[in-house]
């Protein structure tokens, strides 16, 4: 059991939407910050930093974990825009541009995590198959 987190509301502005375990490490943890982006915790919760260089003012719903070393994670947005990070969420770069539609859910392949799907509120989900450097609707 990890110890007692002092990740609390008067870190952040806004609610948690979502939370991820890098299965590389799992002592570390990554959370979707509503209006504040991603937030990376590296001793089990104990202690957080904000990771959004490259995806300031973001407000973040959905966060996924590949399992490469090191991690490349997904972060999908109120705007619908995905963004990408291929350093463990050091830096972010827009790879899915914005429909204006939030995204809600974001999934990768556990065996070919090159494969990634992102679904929106209005269900329409986007696929990757090249590790979300490209993407096309897939189901609308």
């Amino acid at each position: 059991m990890f110890p007692r987190s002092t990740f609390s509301r008067s870190h952040i502005s806004g609610r948690v939407f979502d939370l991820v375990v890098d299965p590389t490490a799992p002592s570390t943890l990554y959370a979707a910050a509503g209006d504040d982006g991603v937030y990376r915790s590296d001793d089990g919760g104990v202690t957080w930093r904000a990771v959004t260089a490259g995806m300031s003012g973001q407000r973040v719903f959905a966060l996924a974990v590949a399992p490469t070393t090191p991690p490349t994670l997904y972060a999908g947005t109120a705007s619908g825009s995905i963004f990408r990070s291929v350093d463990g969420g050091a830096i972010w770069n827009e790879t899915y541009g914005s429909n204006g539609d939030y995204v809600t859910t974001i999934v990768i392949n556990p065996t070919v995590p090159t494969r990634v799907y992102a679904a929106t509120a209005s269900g329409v989900v986007v696929r990757s198959v090249d590790g979300g450097l490209t993407w096309d609707i897939w189901i609308r």
